[in-house]
């Protein structure tokens, strides 16, 4: 054990390993206009993407996840996470 602090380069090595292998196999559920933290996807097409759109549709949805993971209940993300994550 060691205090809570700057992550140890062993740590960083790991949890980018963790977000790599659950990236490939998560990343195909999200909608195809999803472009949040997305790999391959920029702001730039985010942009792009609400363009094409607003000239398609008359309504938007905007969602923002300010505070999101310090509102959200743990135990359901964890029951989510489990339900399309096969590796324990």
């Amino acid at each position: 054990m060691r205090k809570l602090g700057i992550p140890t380069l062993r740590d960083r090595i790991a949890q980018q390993v963790v977000k790599d292998y659950m990236e490939k196999r998560i990343d195909r559920l999200f909608h195809e206009n999803s472009y949040g933290y997305r790999p391959l996807k920029s702001a730039h097409q985010a942009i792009e993407q609400v363009r094409r759109n607003c000239y398609r549709q008359d309504w938007v949805i905007d969602m923002d996840i300010s505070k999101f993971f310090d509102e959200i209940d743990h135990g359901l993300m964890i029951k989510a996470v489990e339900h399309v994550m096969e590796d324990k």
